[in-house]
């Protein structure tokens, strides 16, 4: 919590994947505005939305990786290549680790609350 005139450094990092030069359906689209807030909320339950956030995150990467498996296909690669390429699995995604080790701290703090 801040009080009056305290300020607090909090960086977002907003990273947008190359294959979006690739979308049909950013053809258009010249610009890009990003948007967030911060919404104040006592009872919050941060577990639930992180958990919402790692399938959110889930998806969009394997959307990814589908596009990015039919553009190499299209390109002549053969799938054992495009396999090595492409590397890790989500089991290995780092991103993917770390947004499920913030949920288990996350709910070993609110067990932590409630003793």
């Amino acid at each position: 919590m801040l009080n009056p005139k305290e300020d607090l450094q909090m960086p977002l990092y907003f990273y947008l994947e190359p294959e979006i030069n690739d979308d049909p359906s950013m053809e258009k689209v010249d610009r890009i505005t990003i948007v967030y807030k911060f919404i104040r909320s006592k009872k919050q339950d941060l577990a639930k939305l992180a958990k919402e956030e790692l399938e959110k995150v889930r998806k969009n990467k394997l959307i990814l990786r589908e596009m990015r498996i039919k553009k190499k296909l299209a390109e002549g690669m053969t799938q054992e290549q495009i396999m090595e390429e492409l590397g890790p699995d989500e089991e290995d995604d780092e991103e993917i680790k770390q947004l499920t080790q913030t949920i288990q701290n996350l709910k070993n703090m609110k067990s932590d609350e409630s003793e």
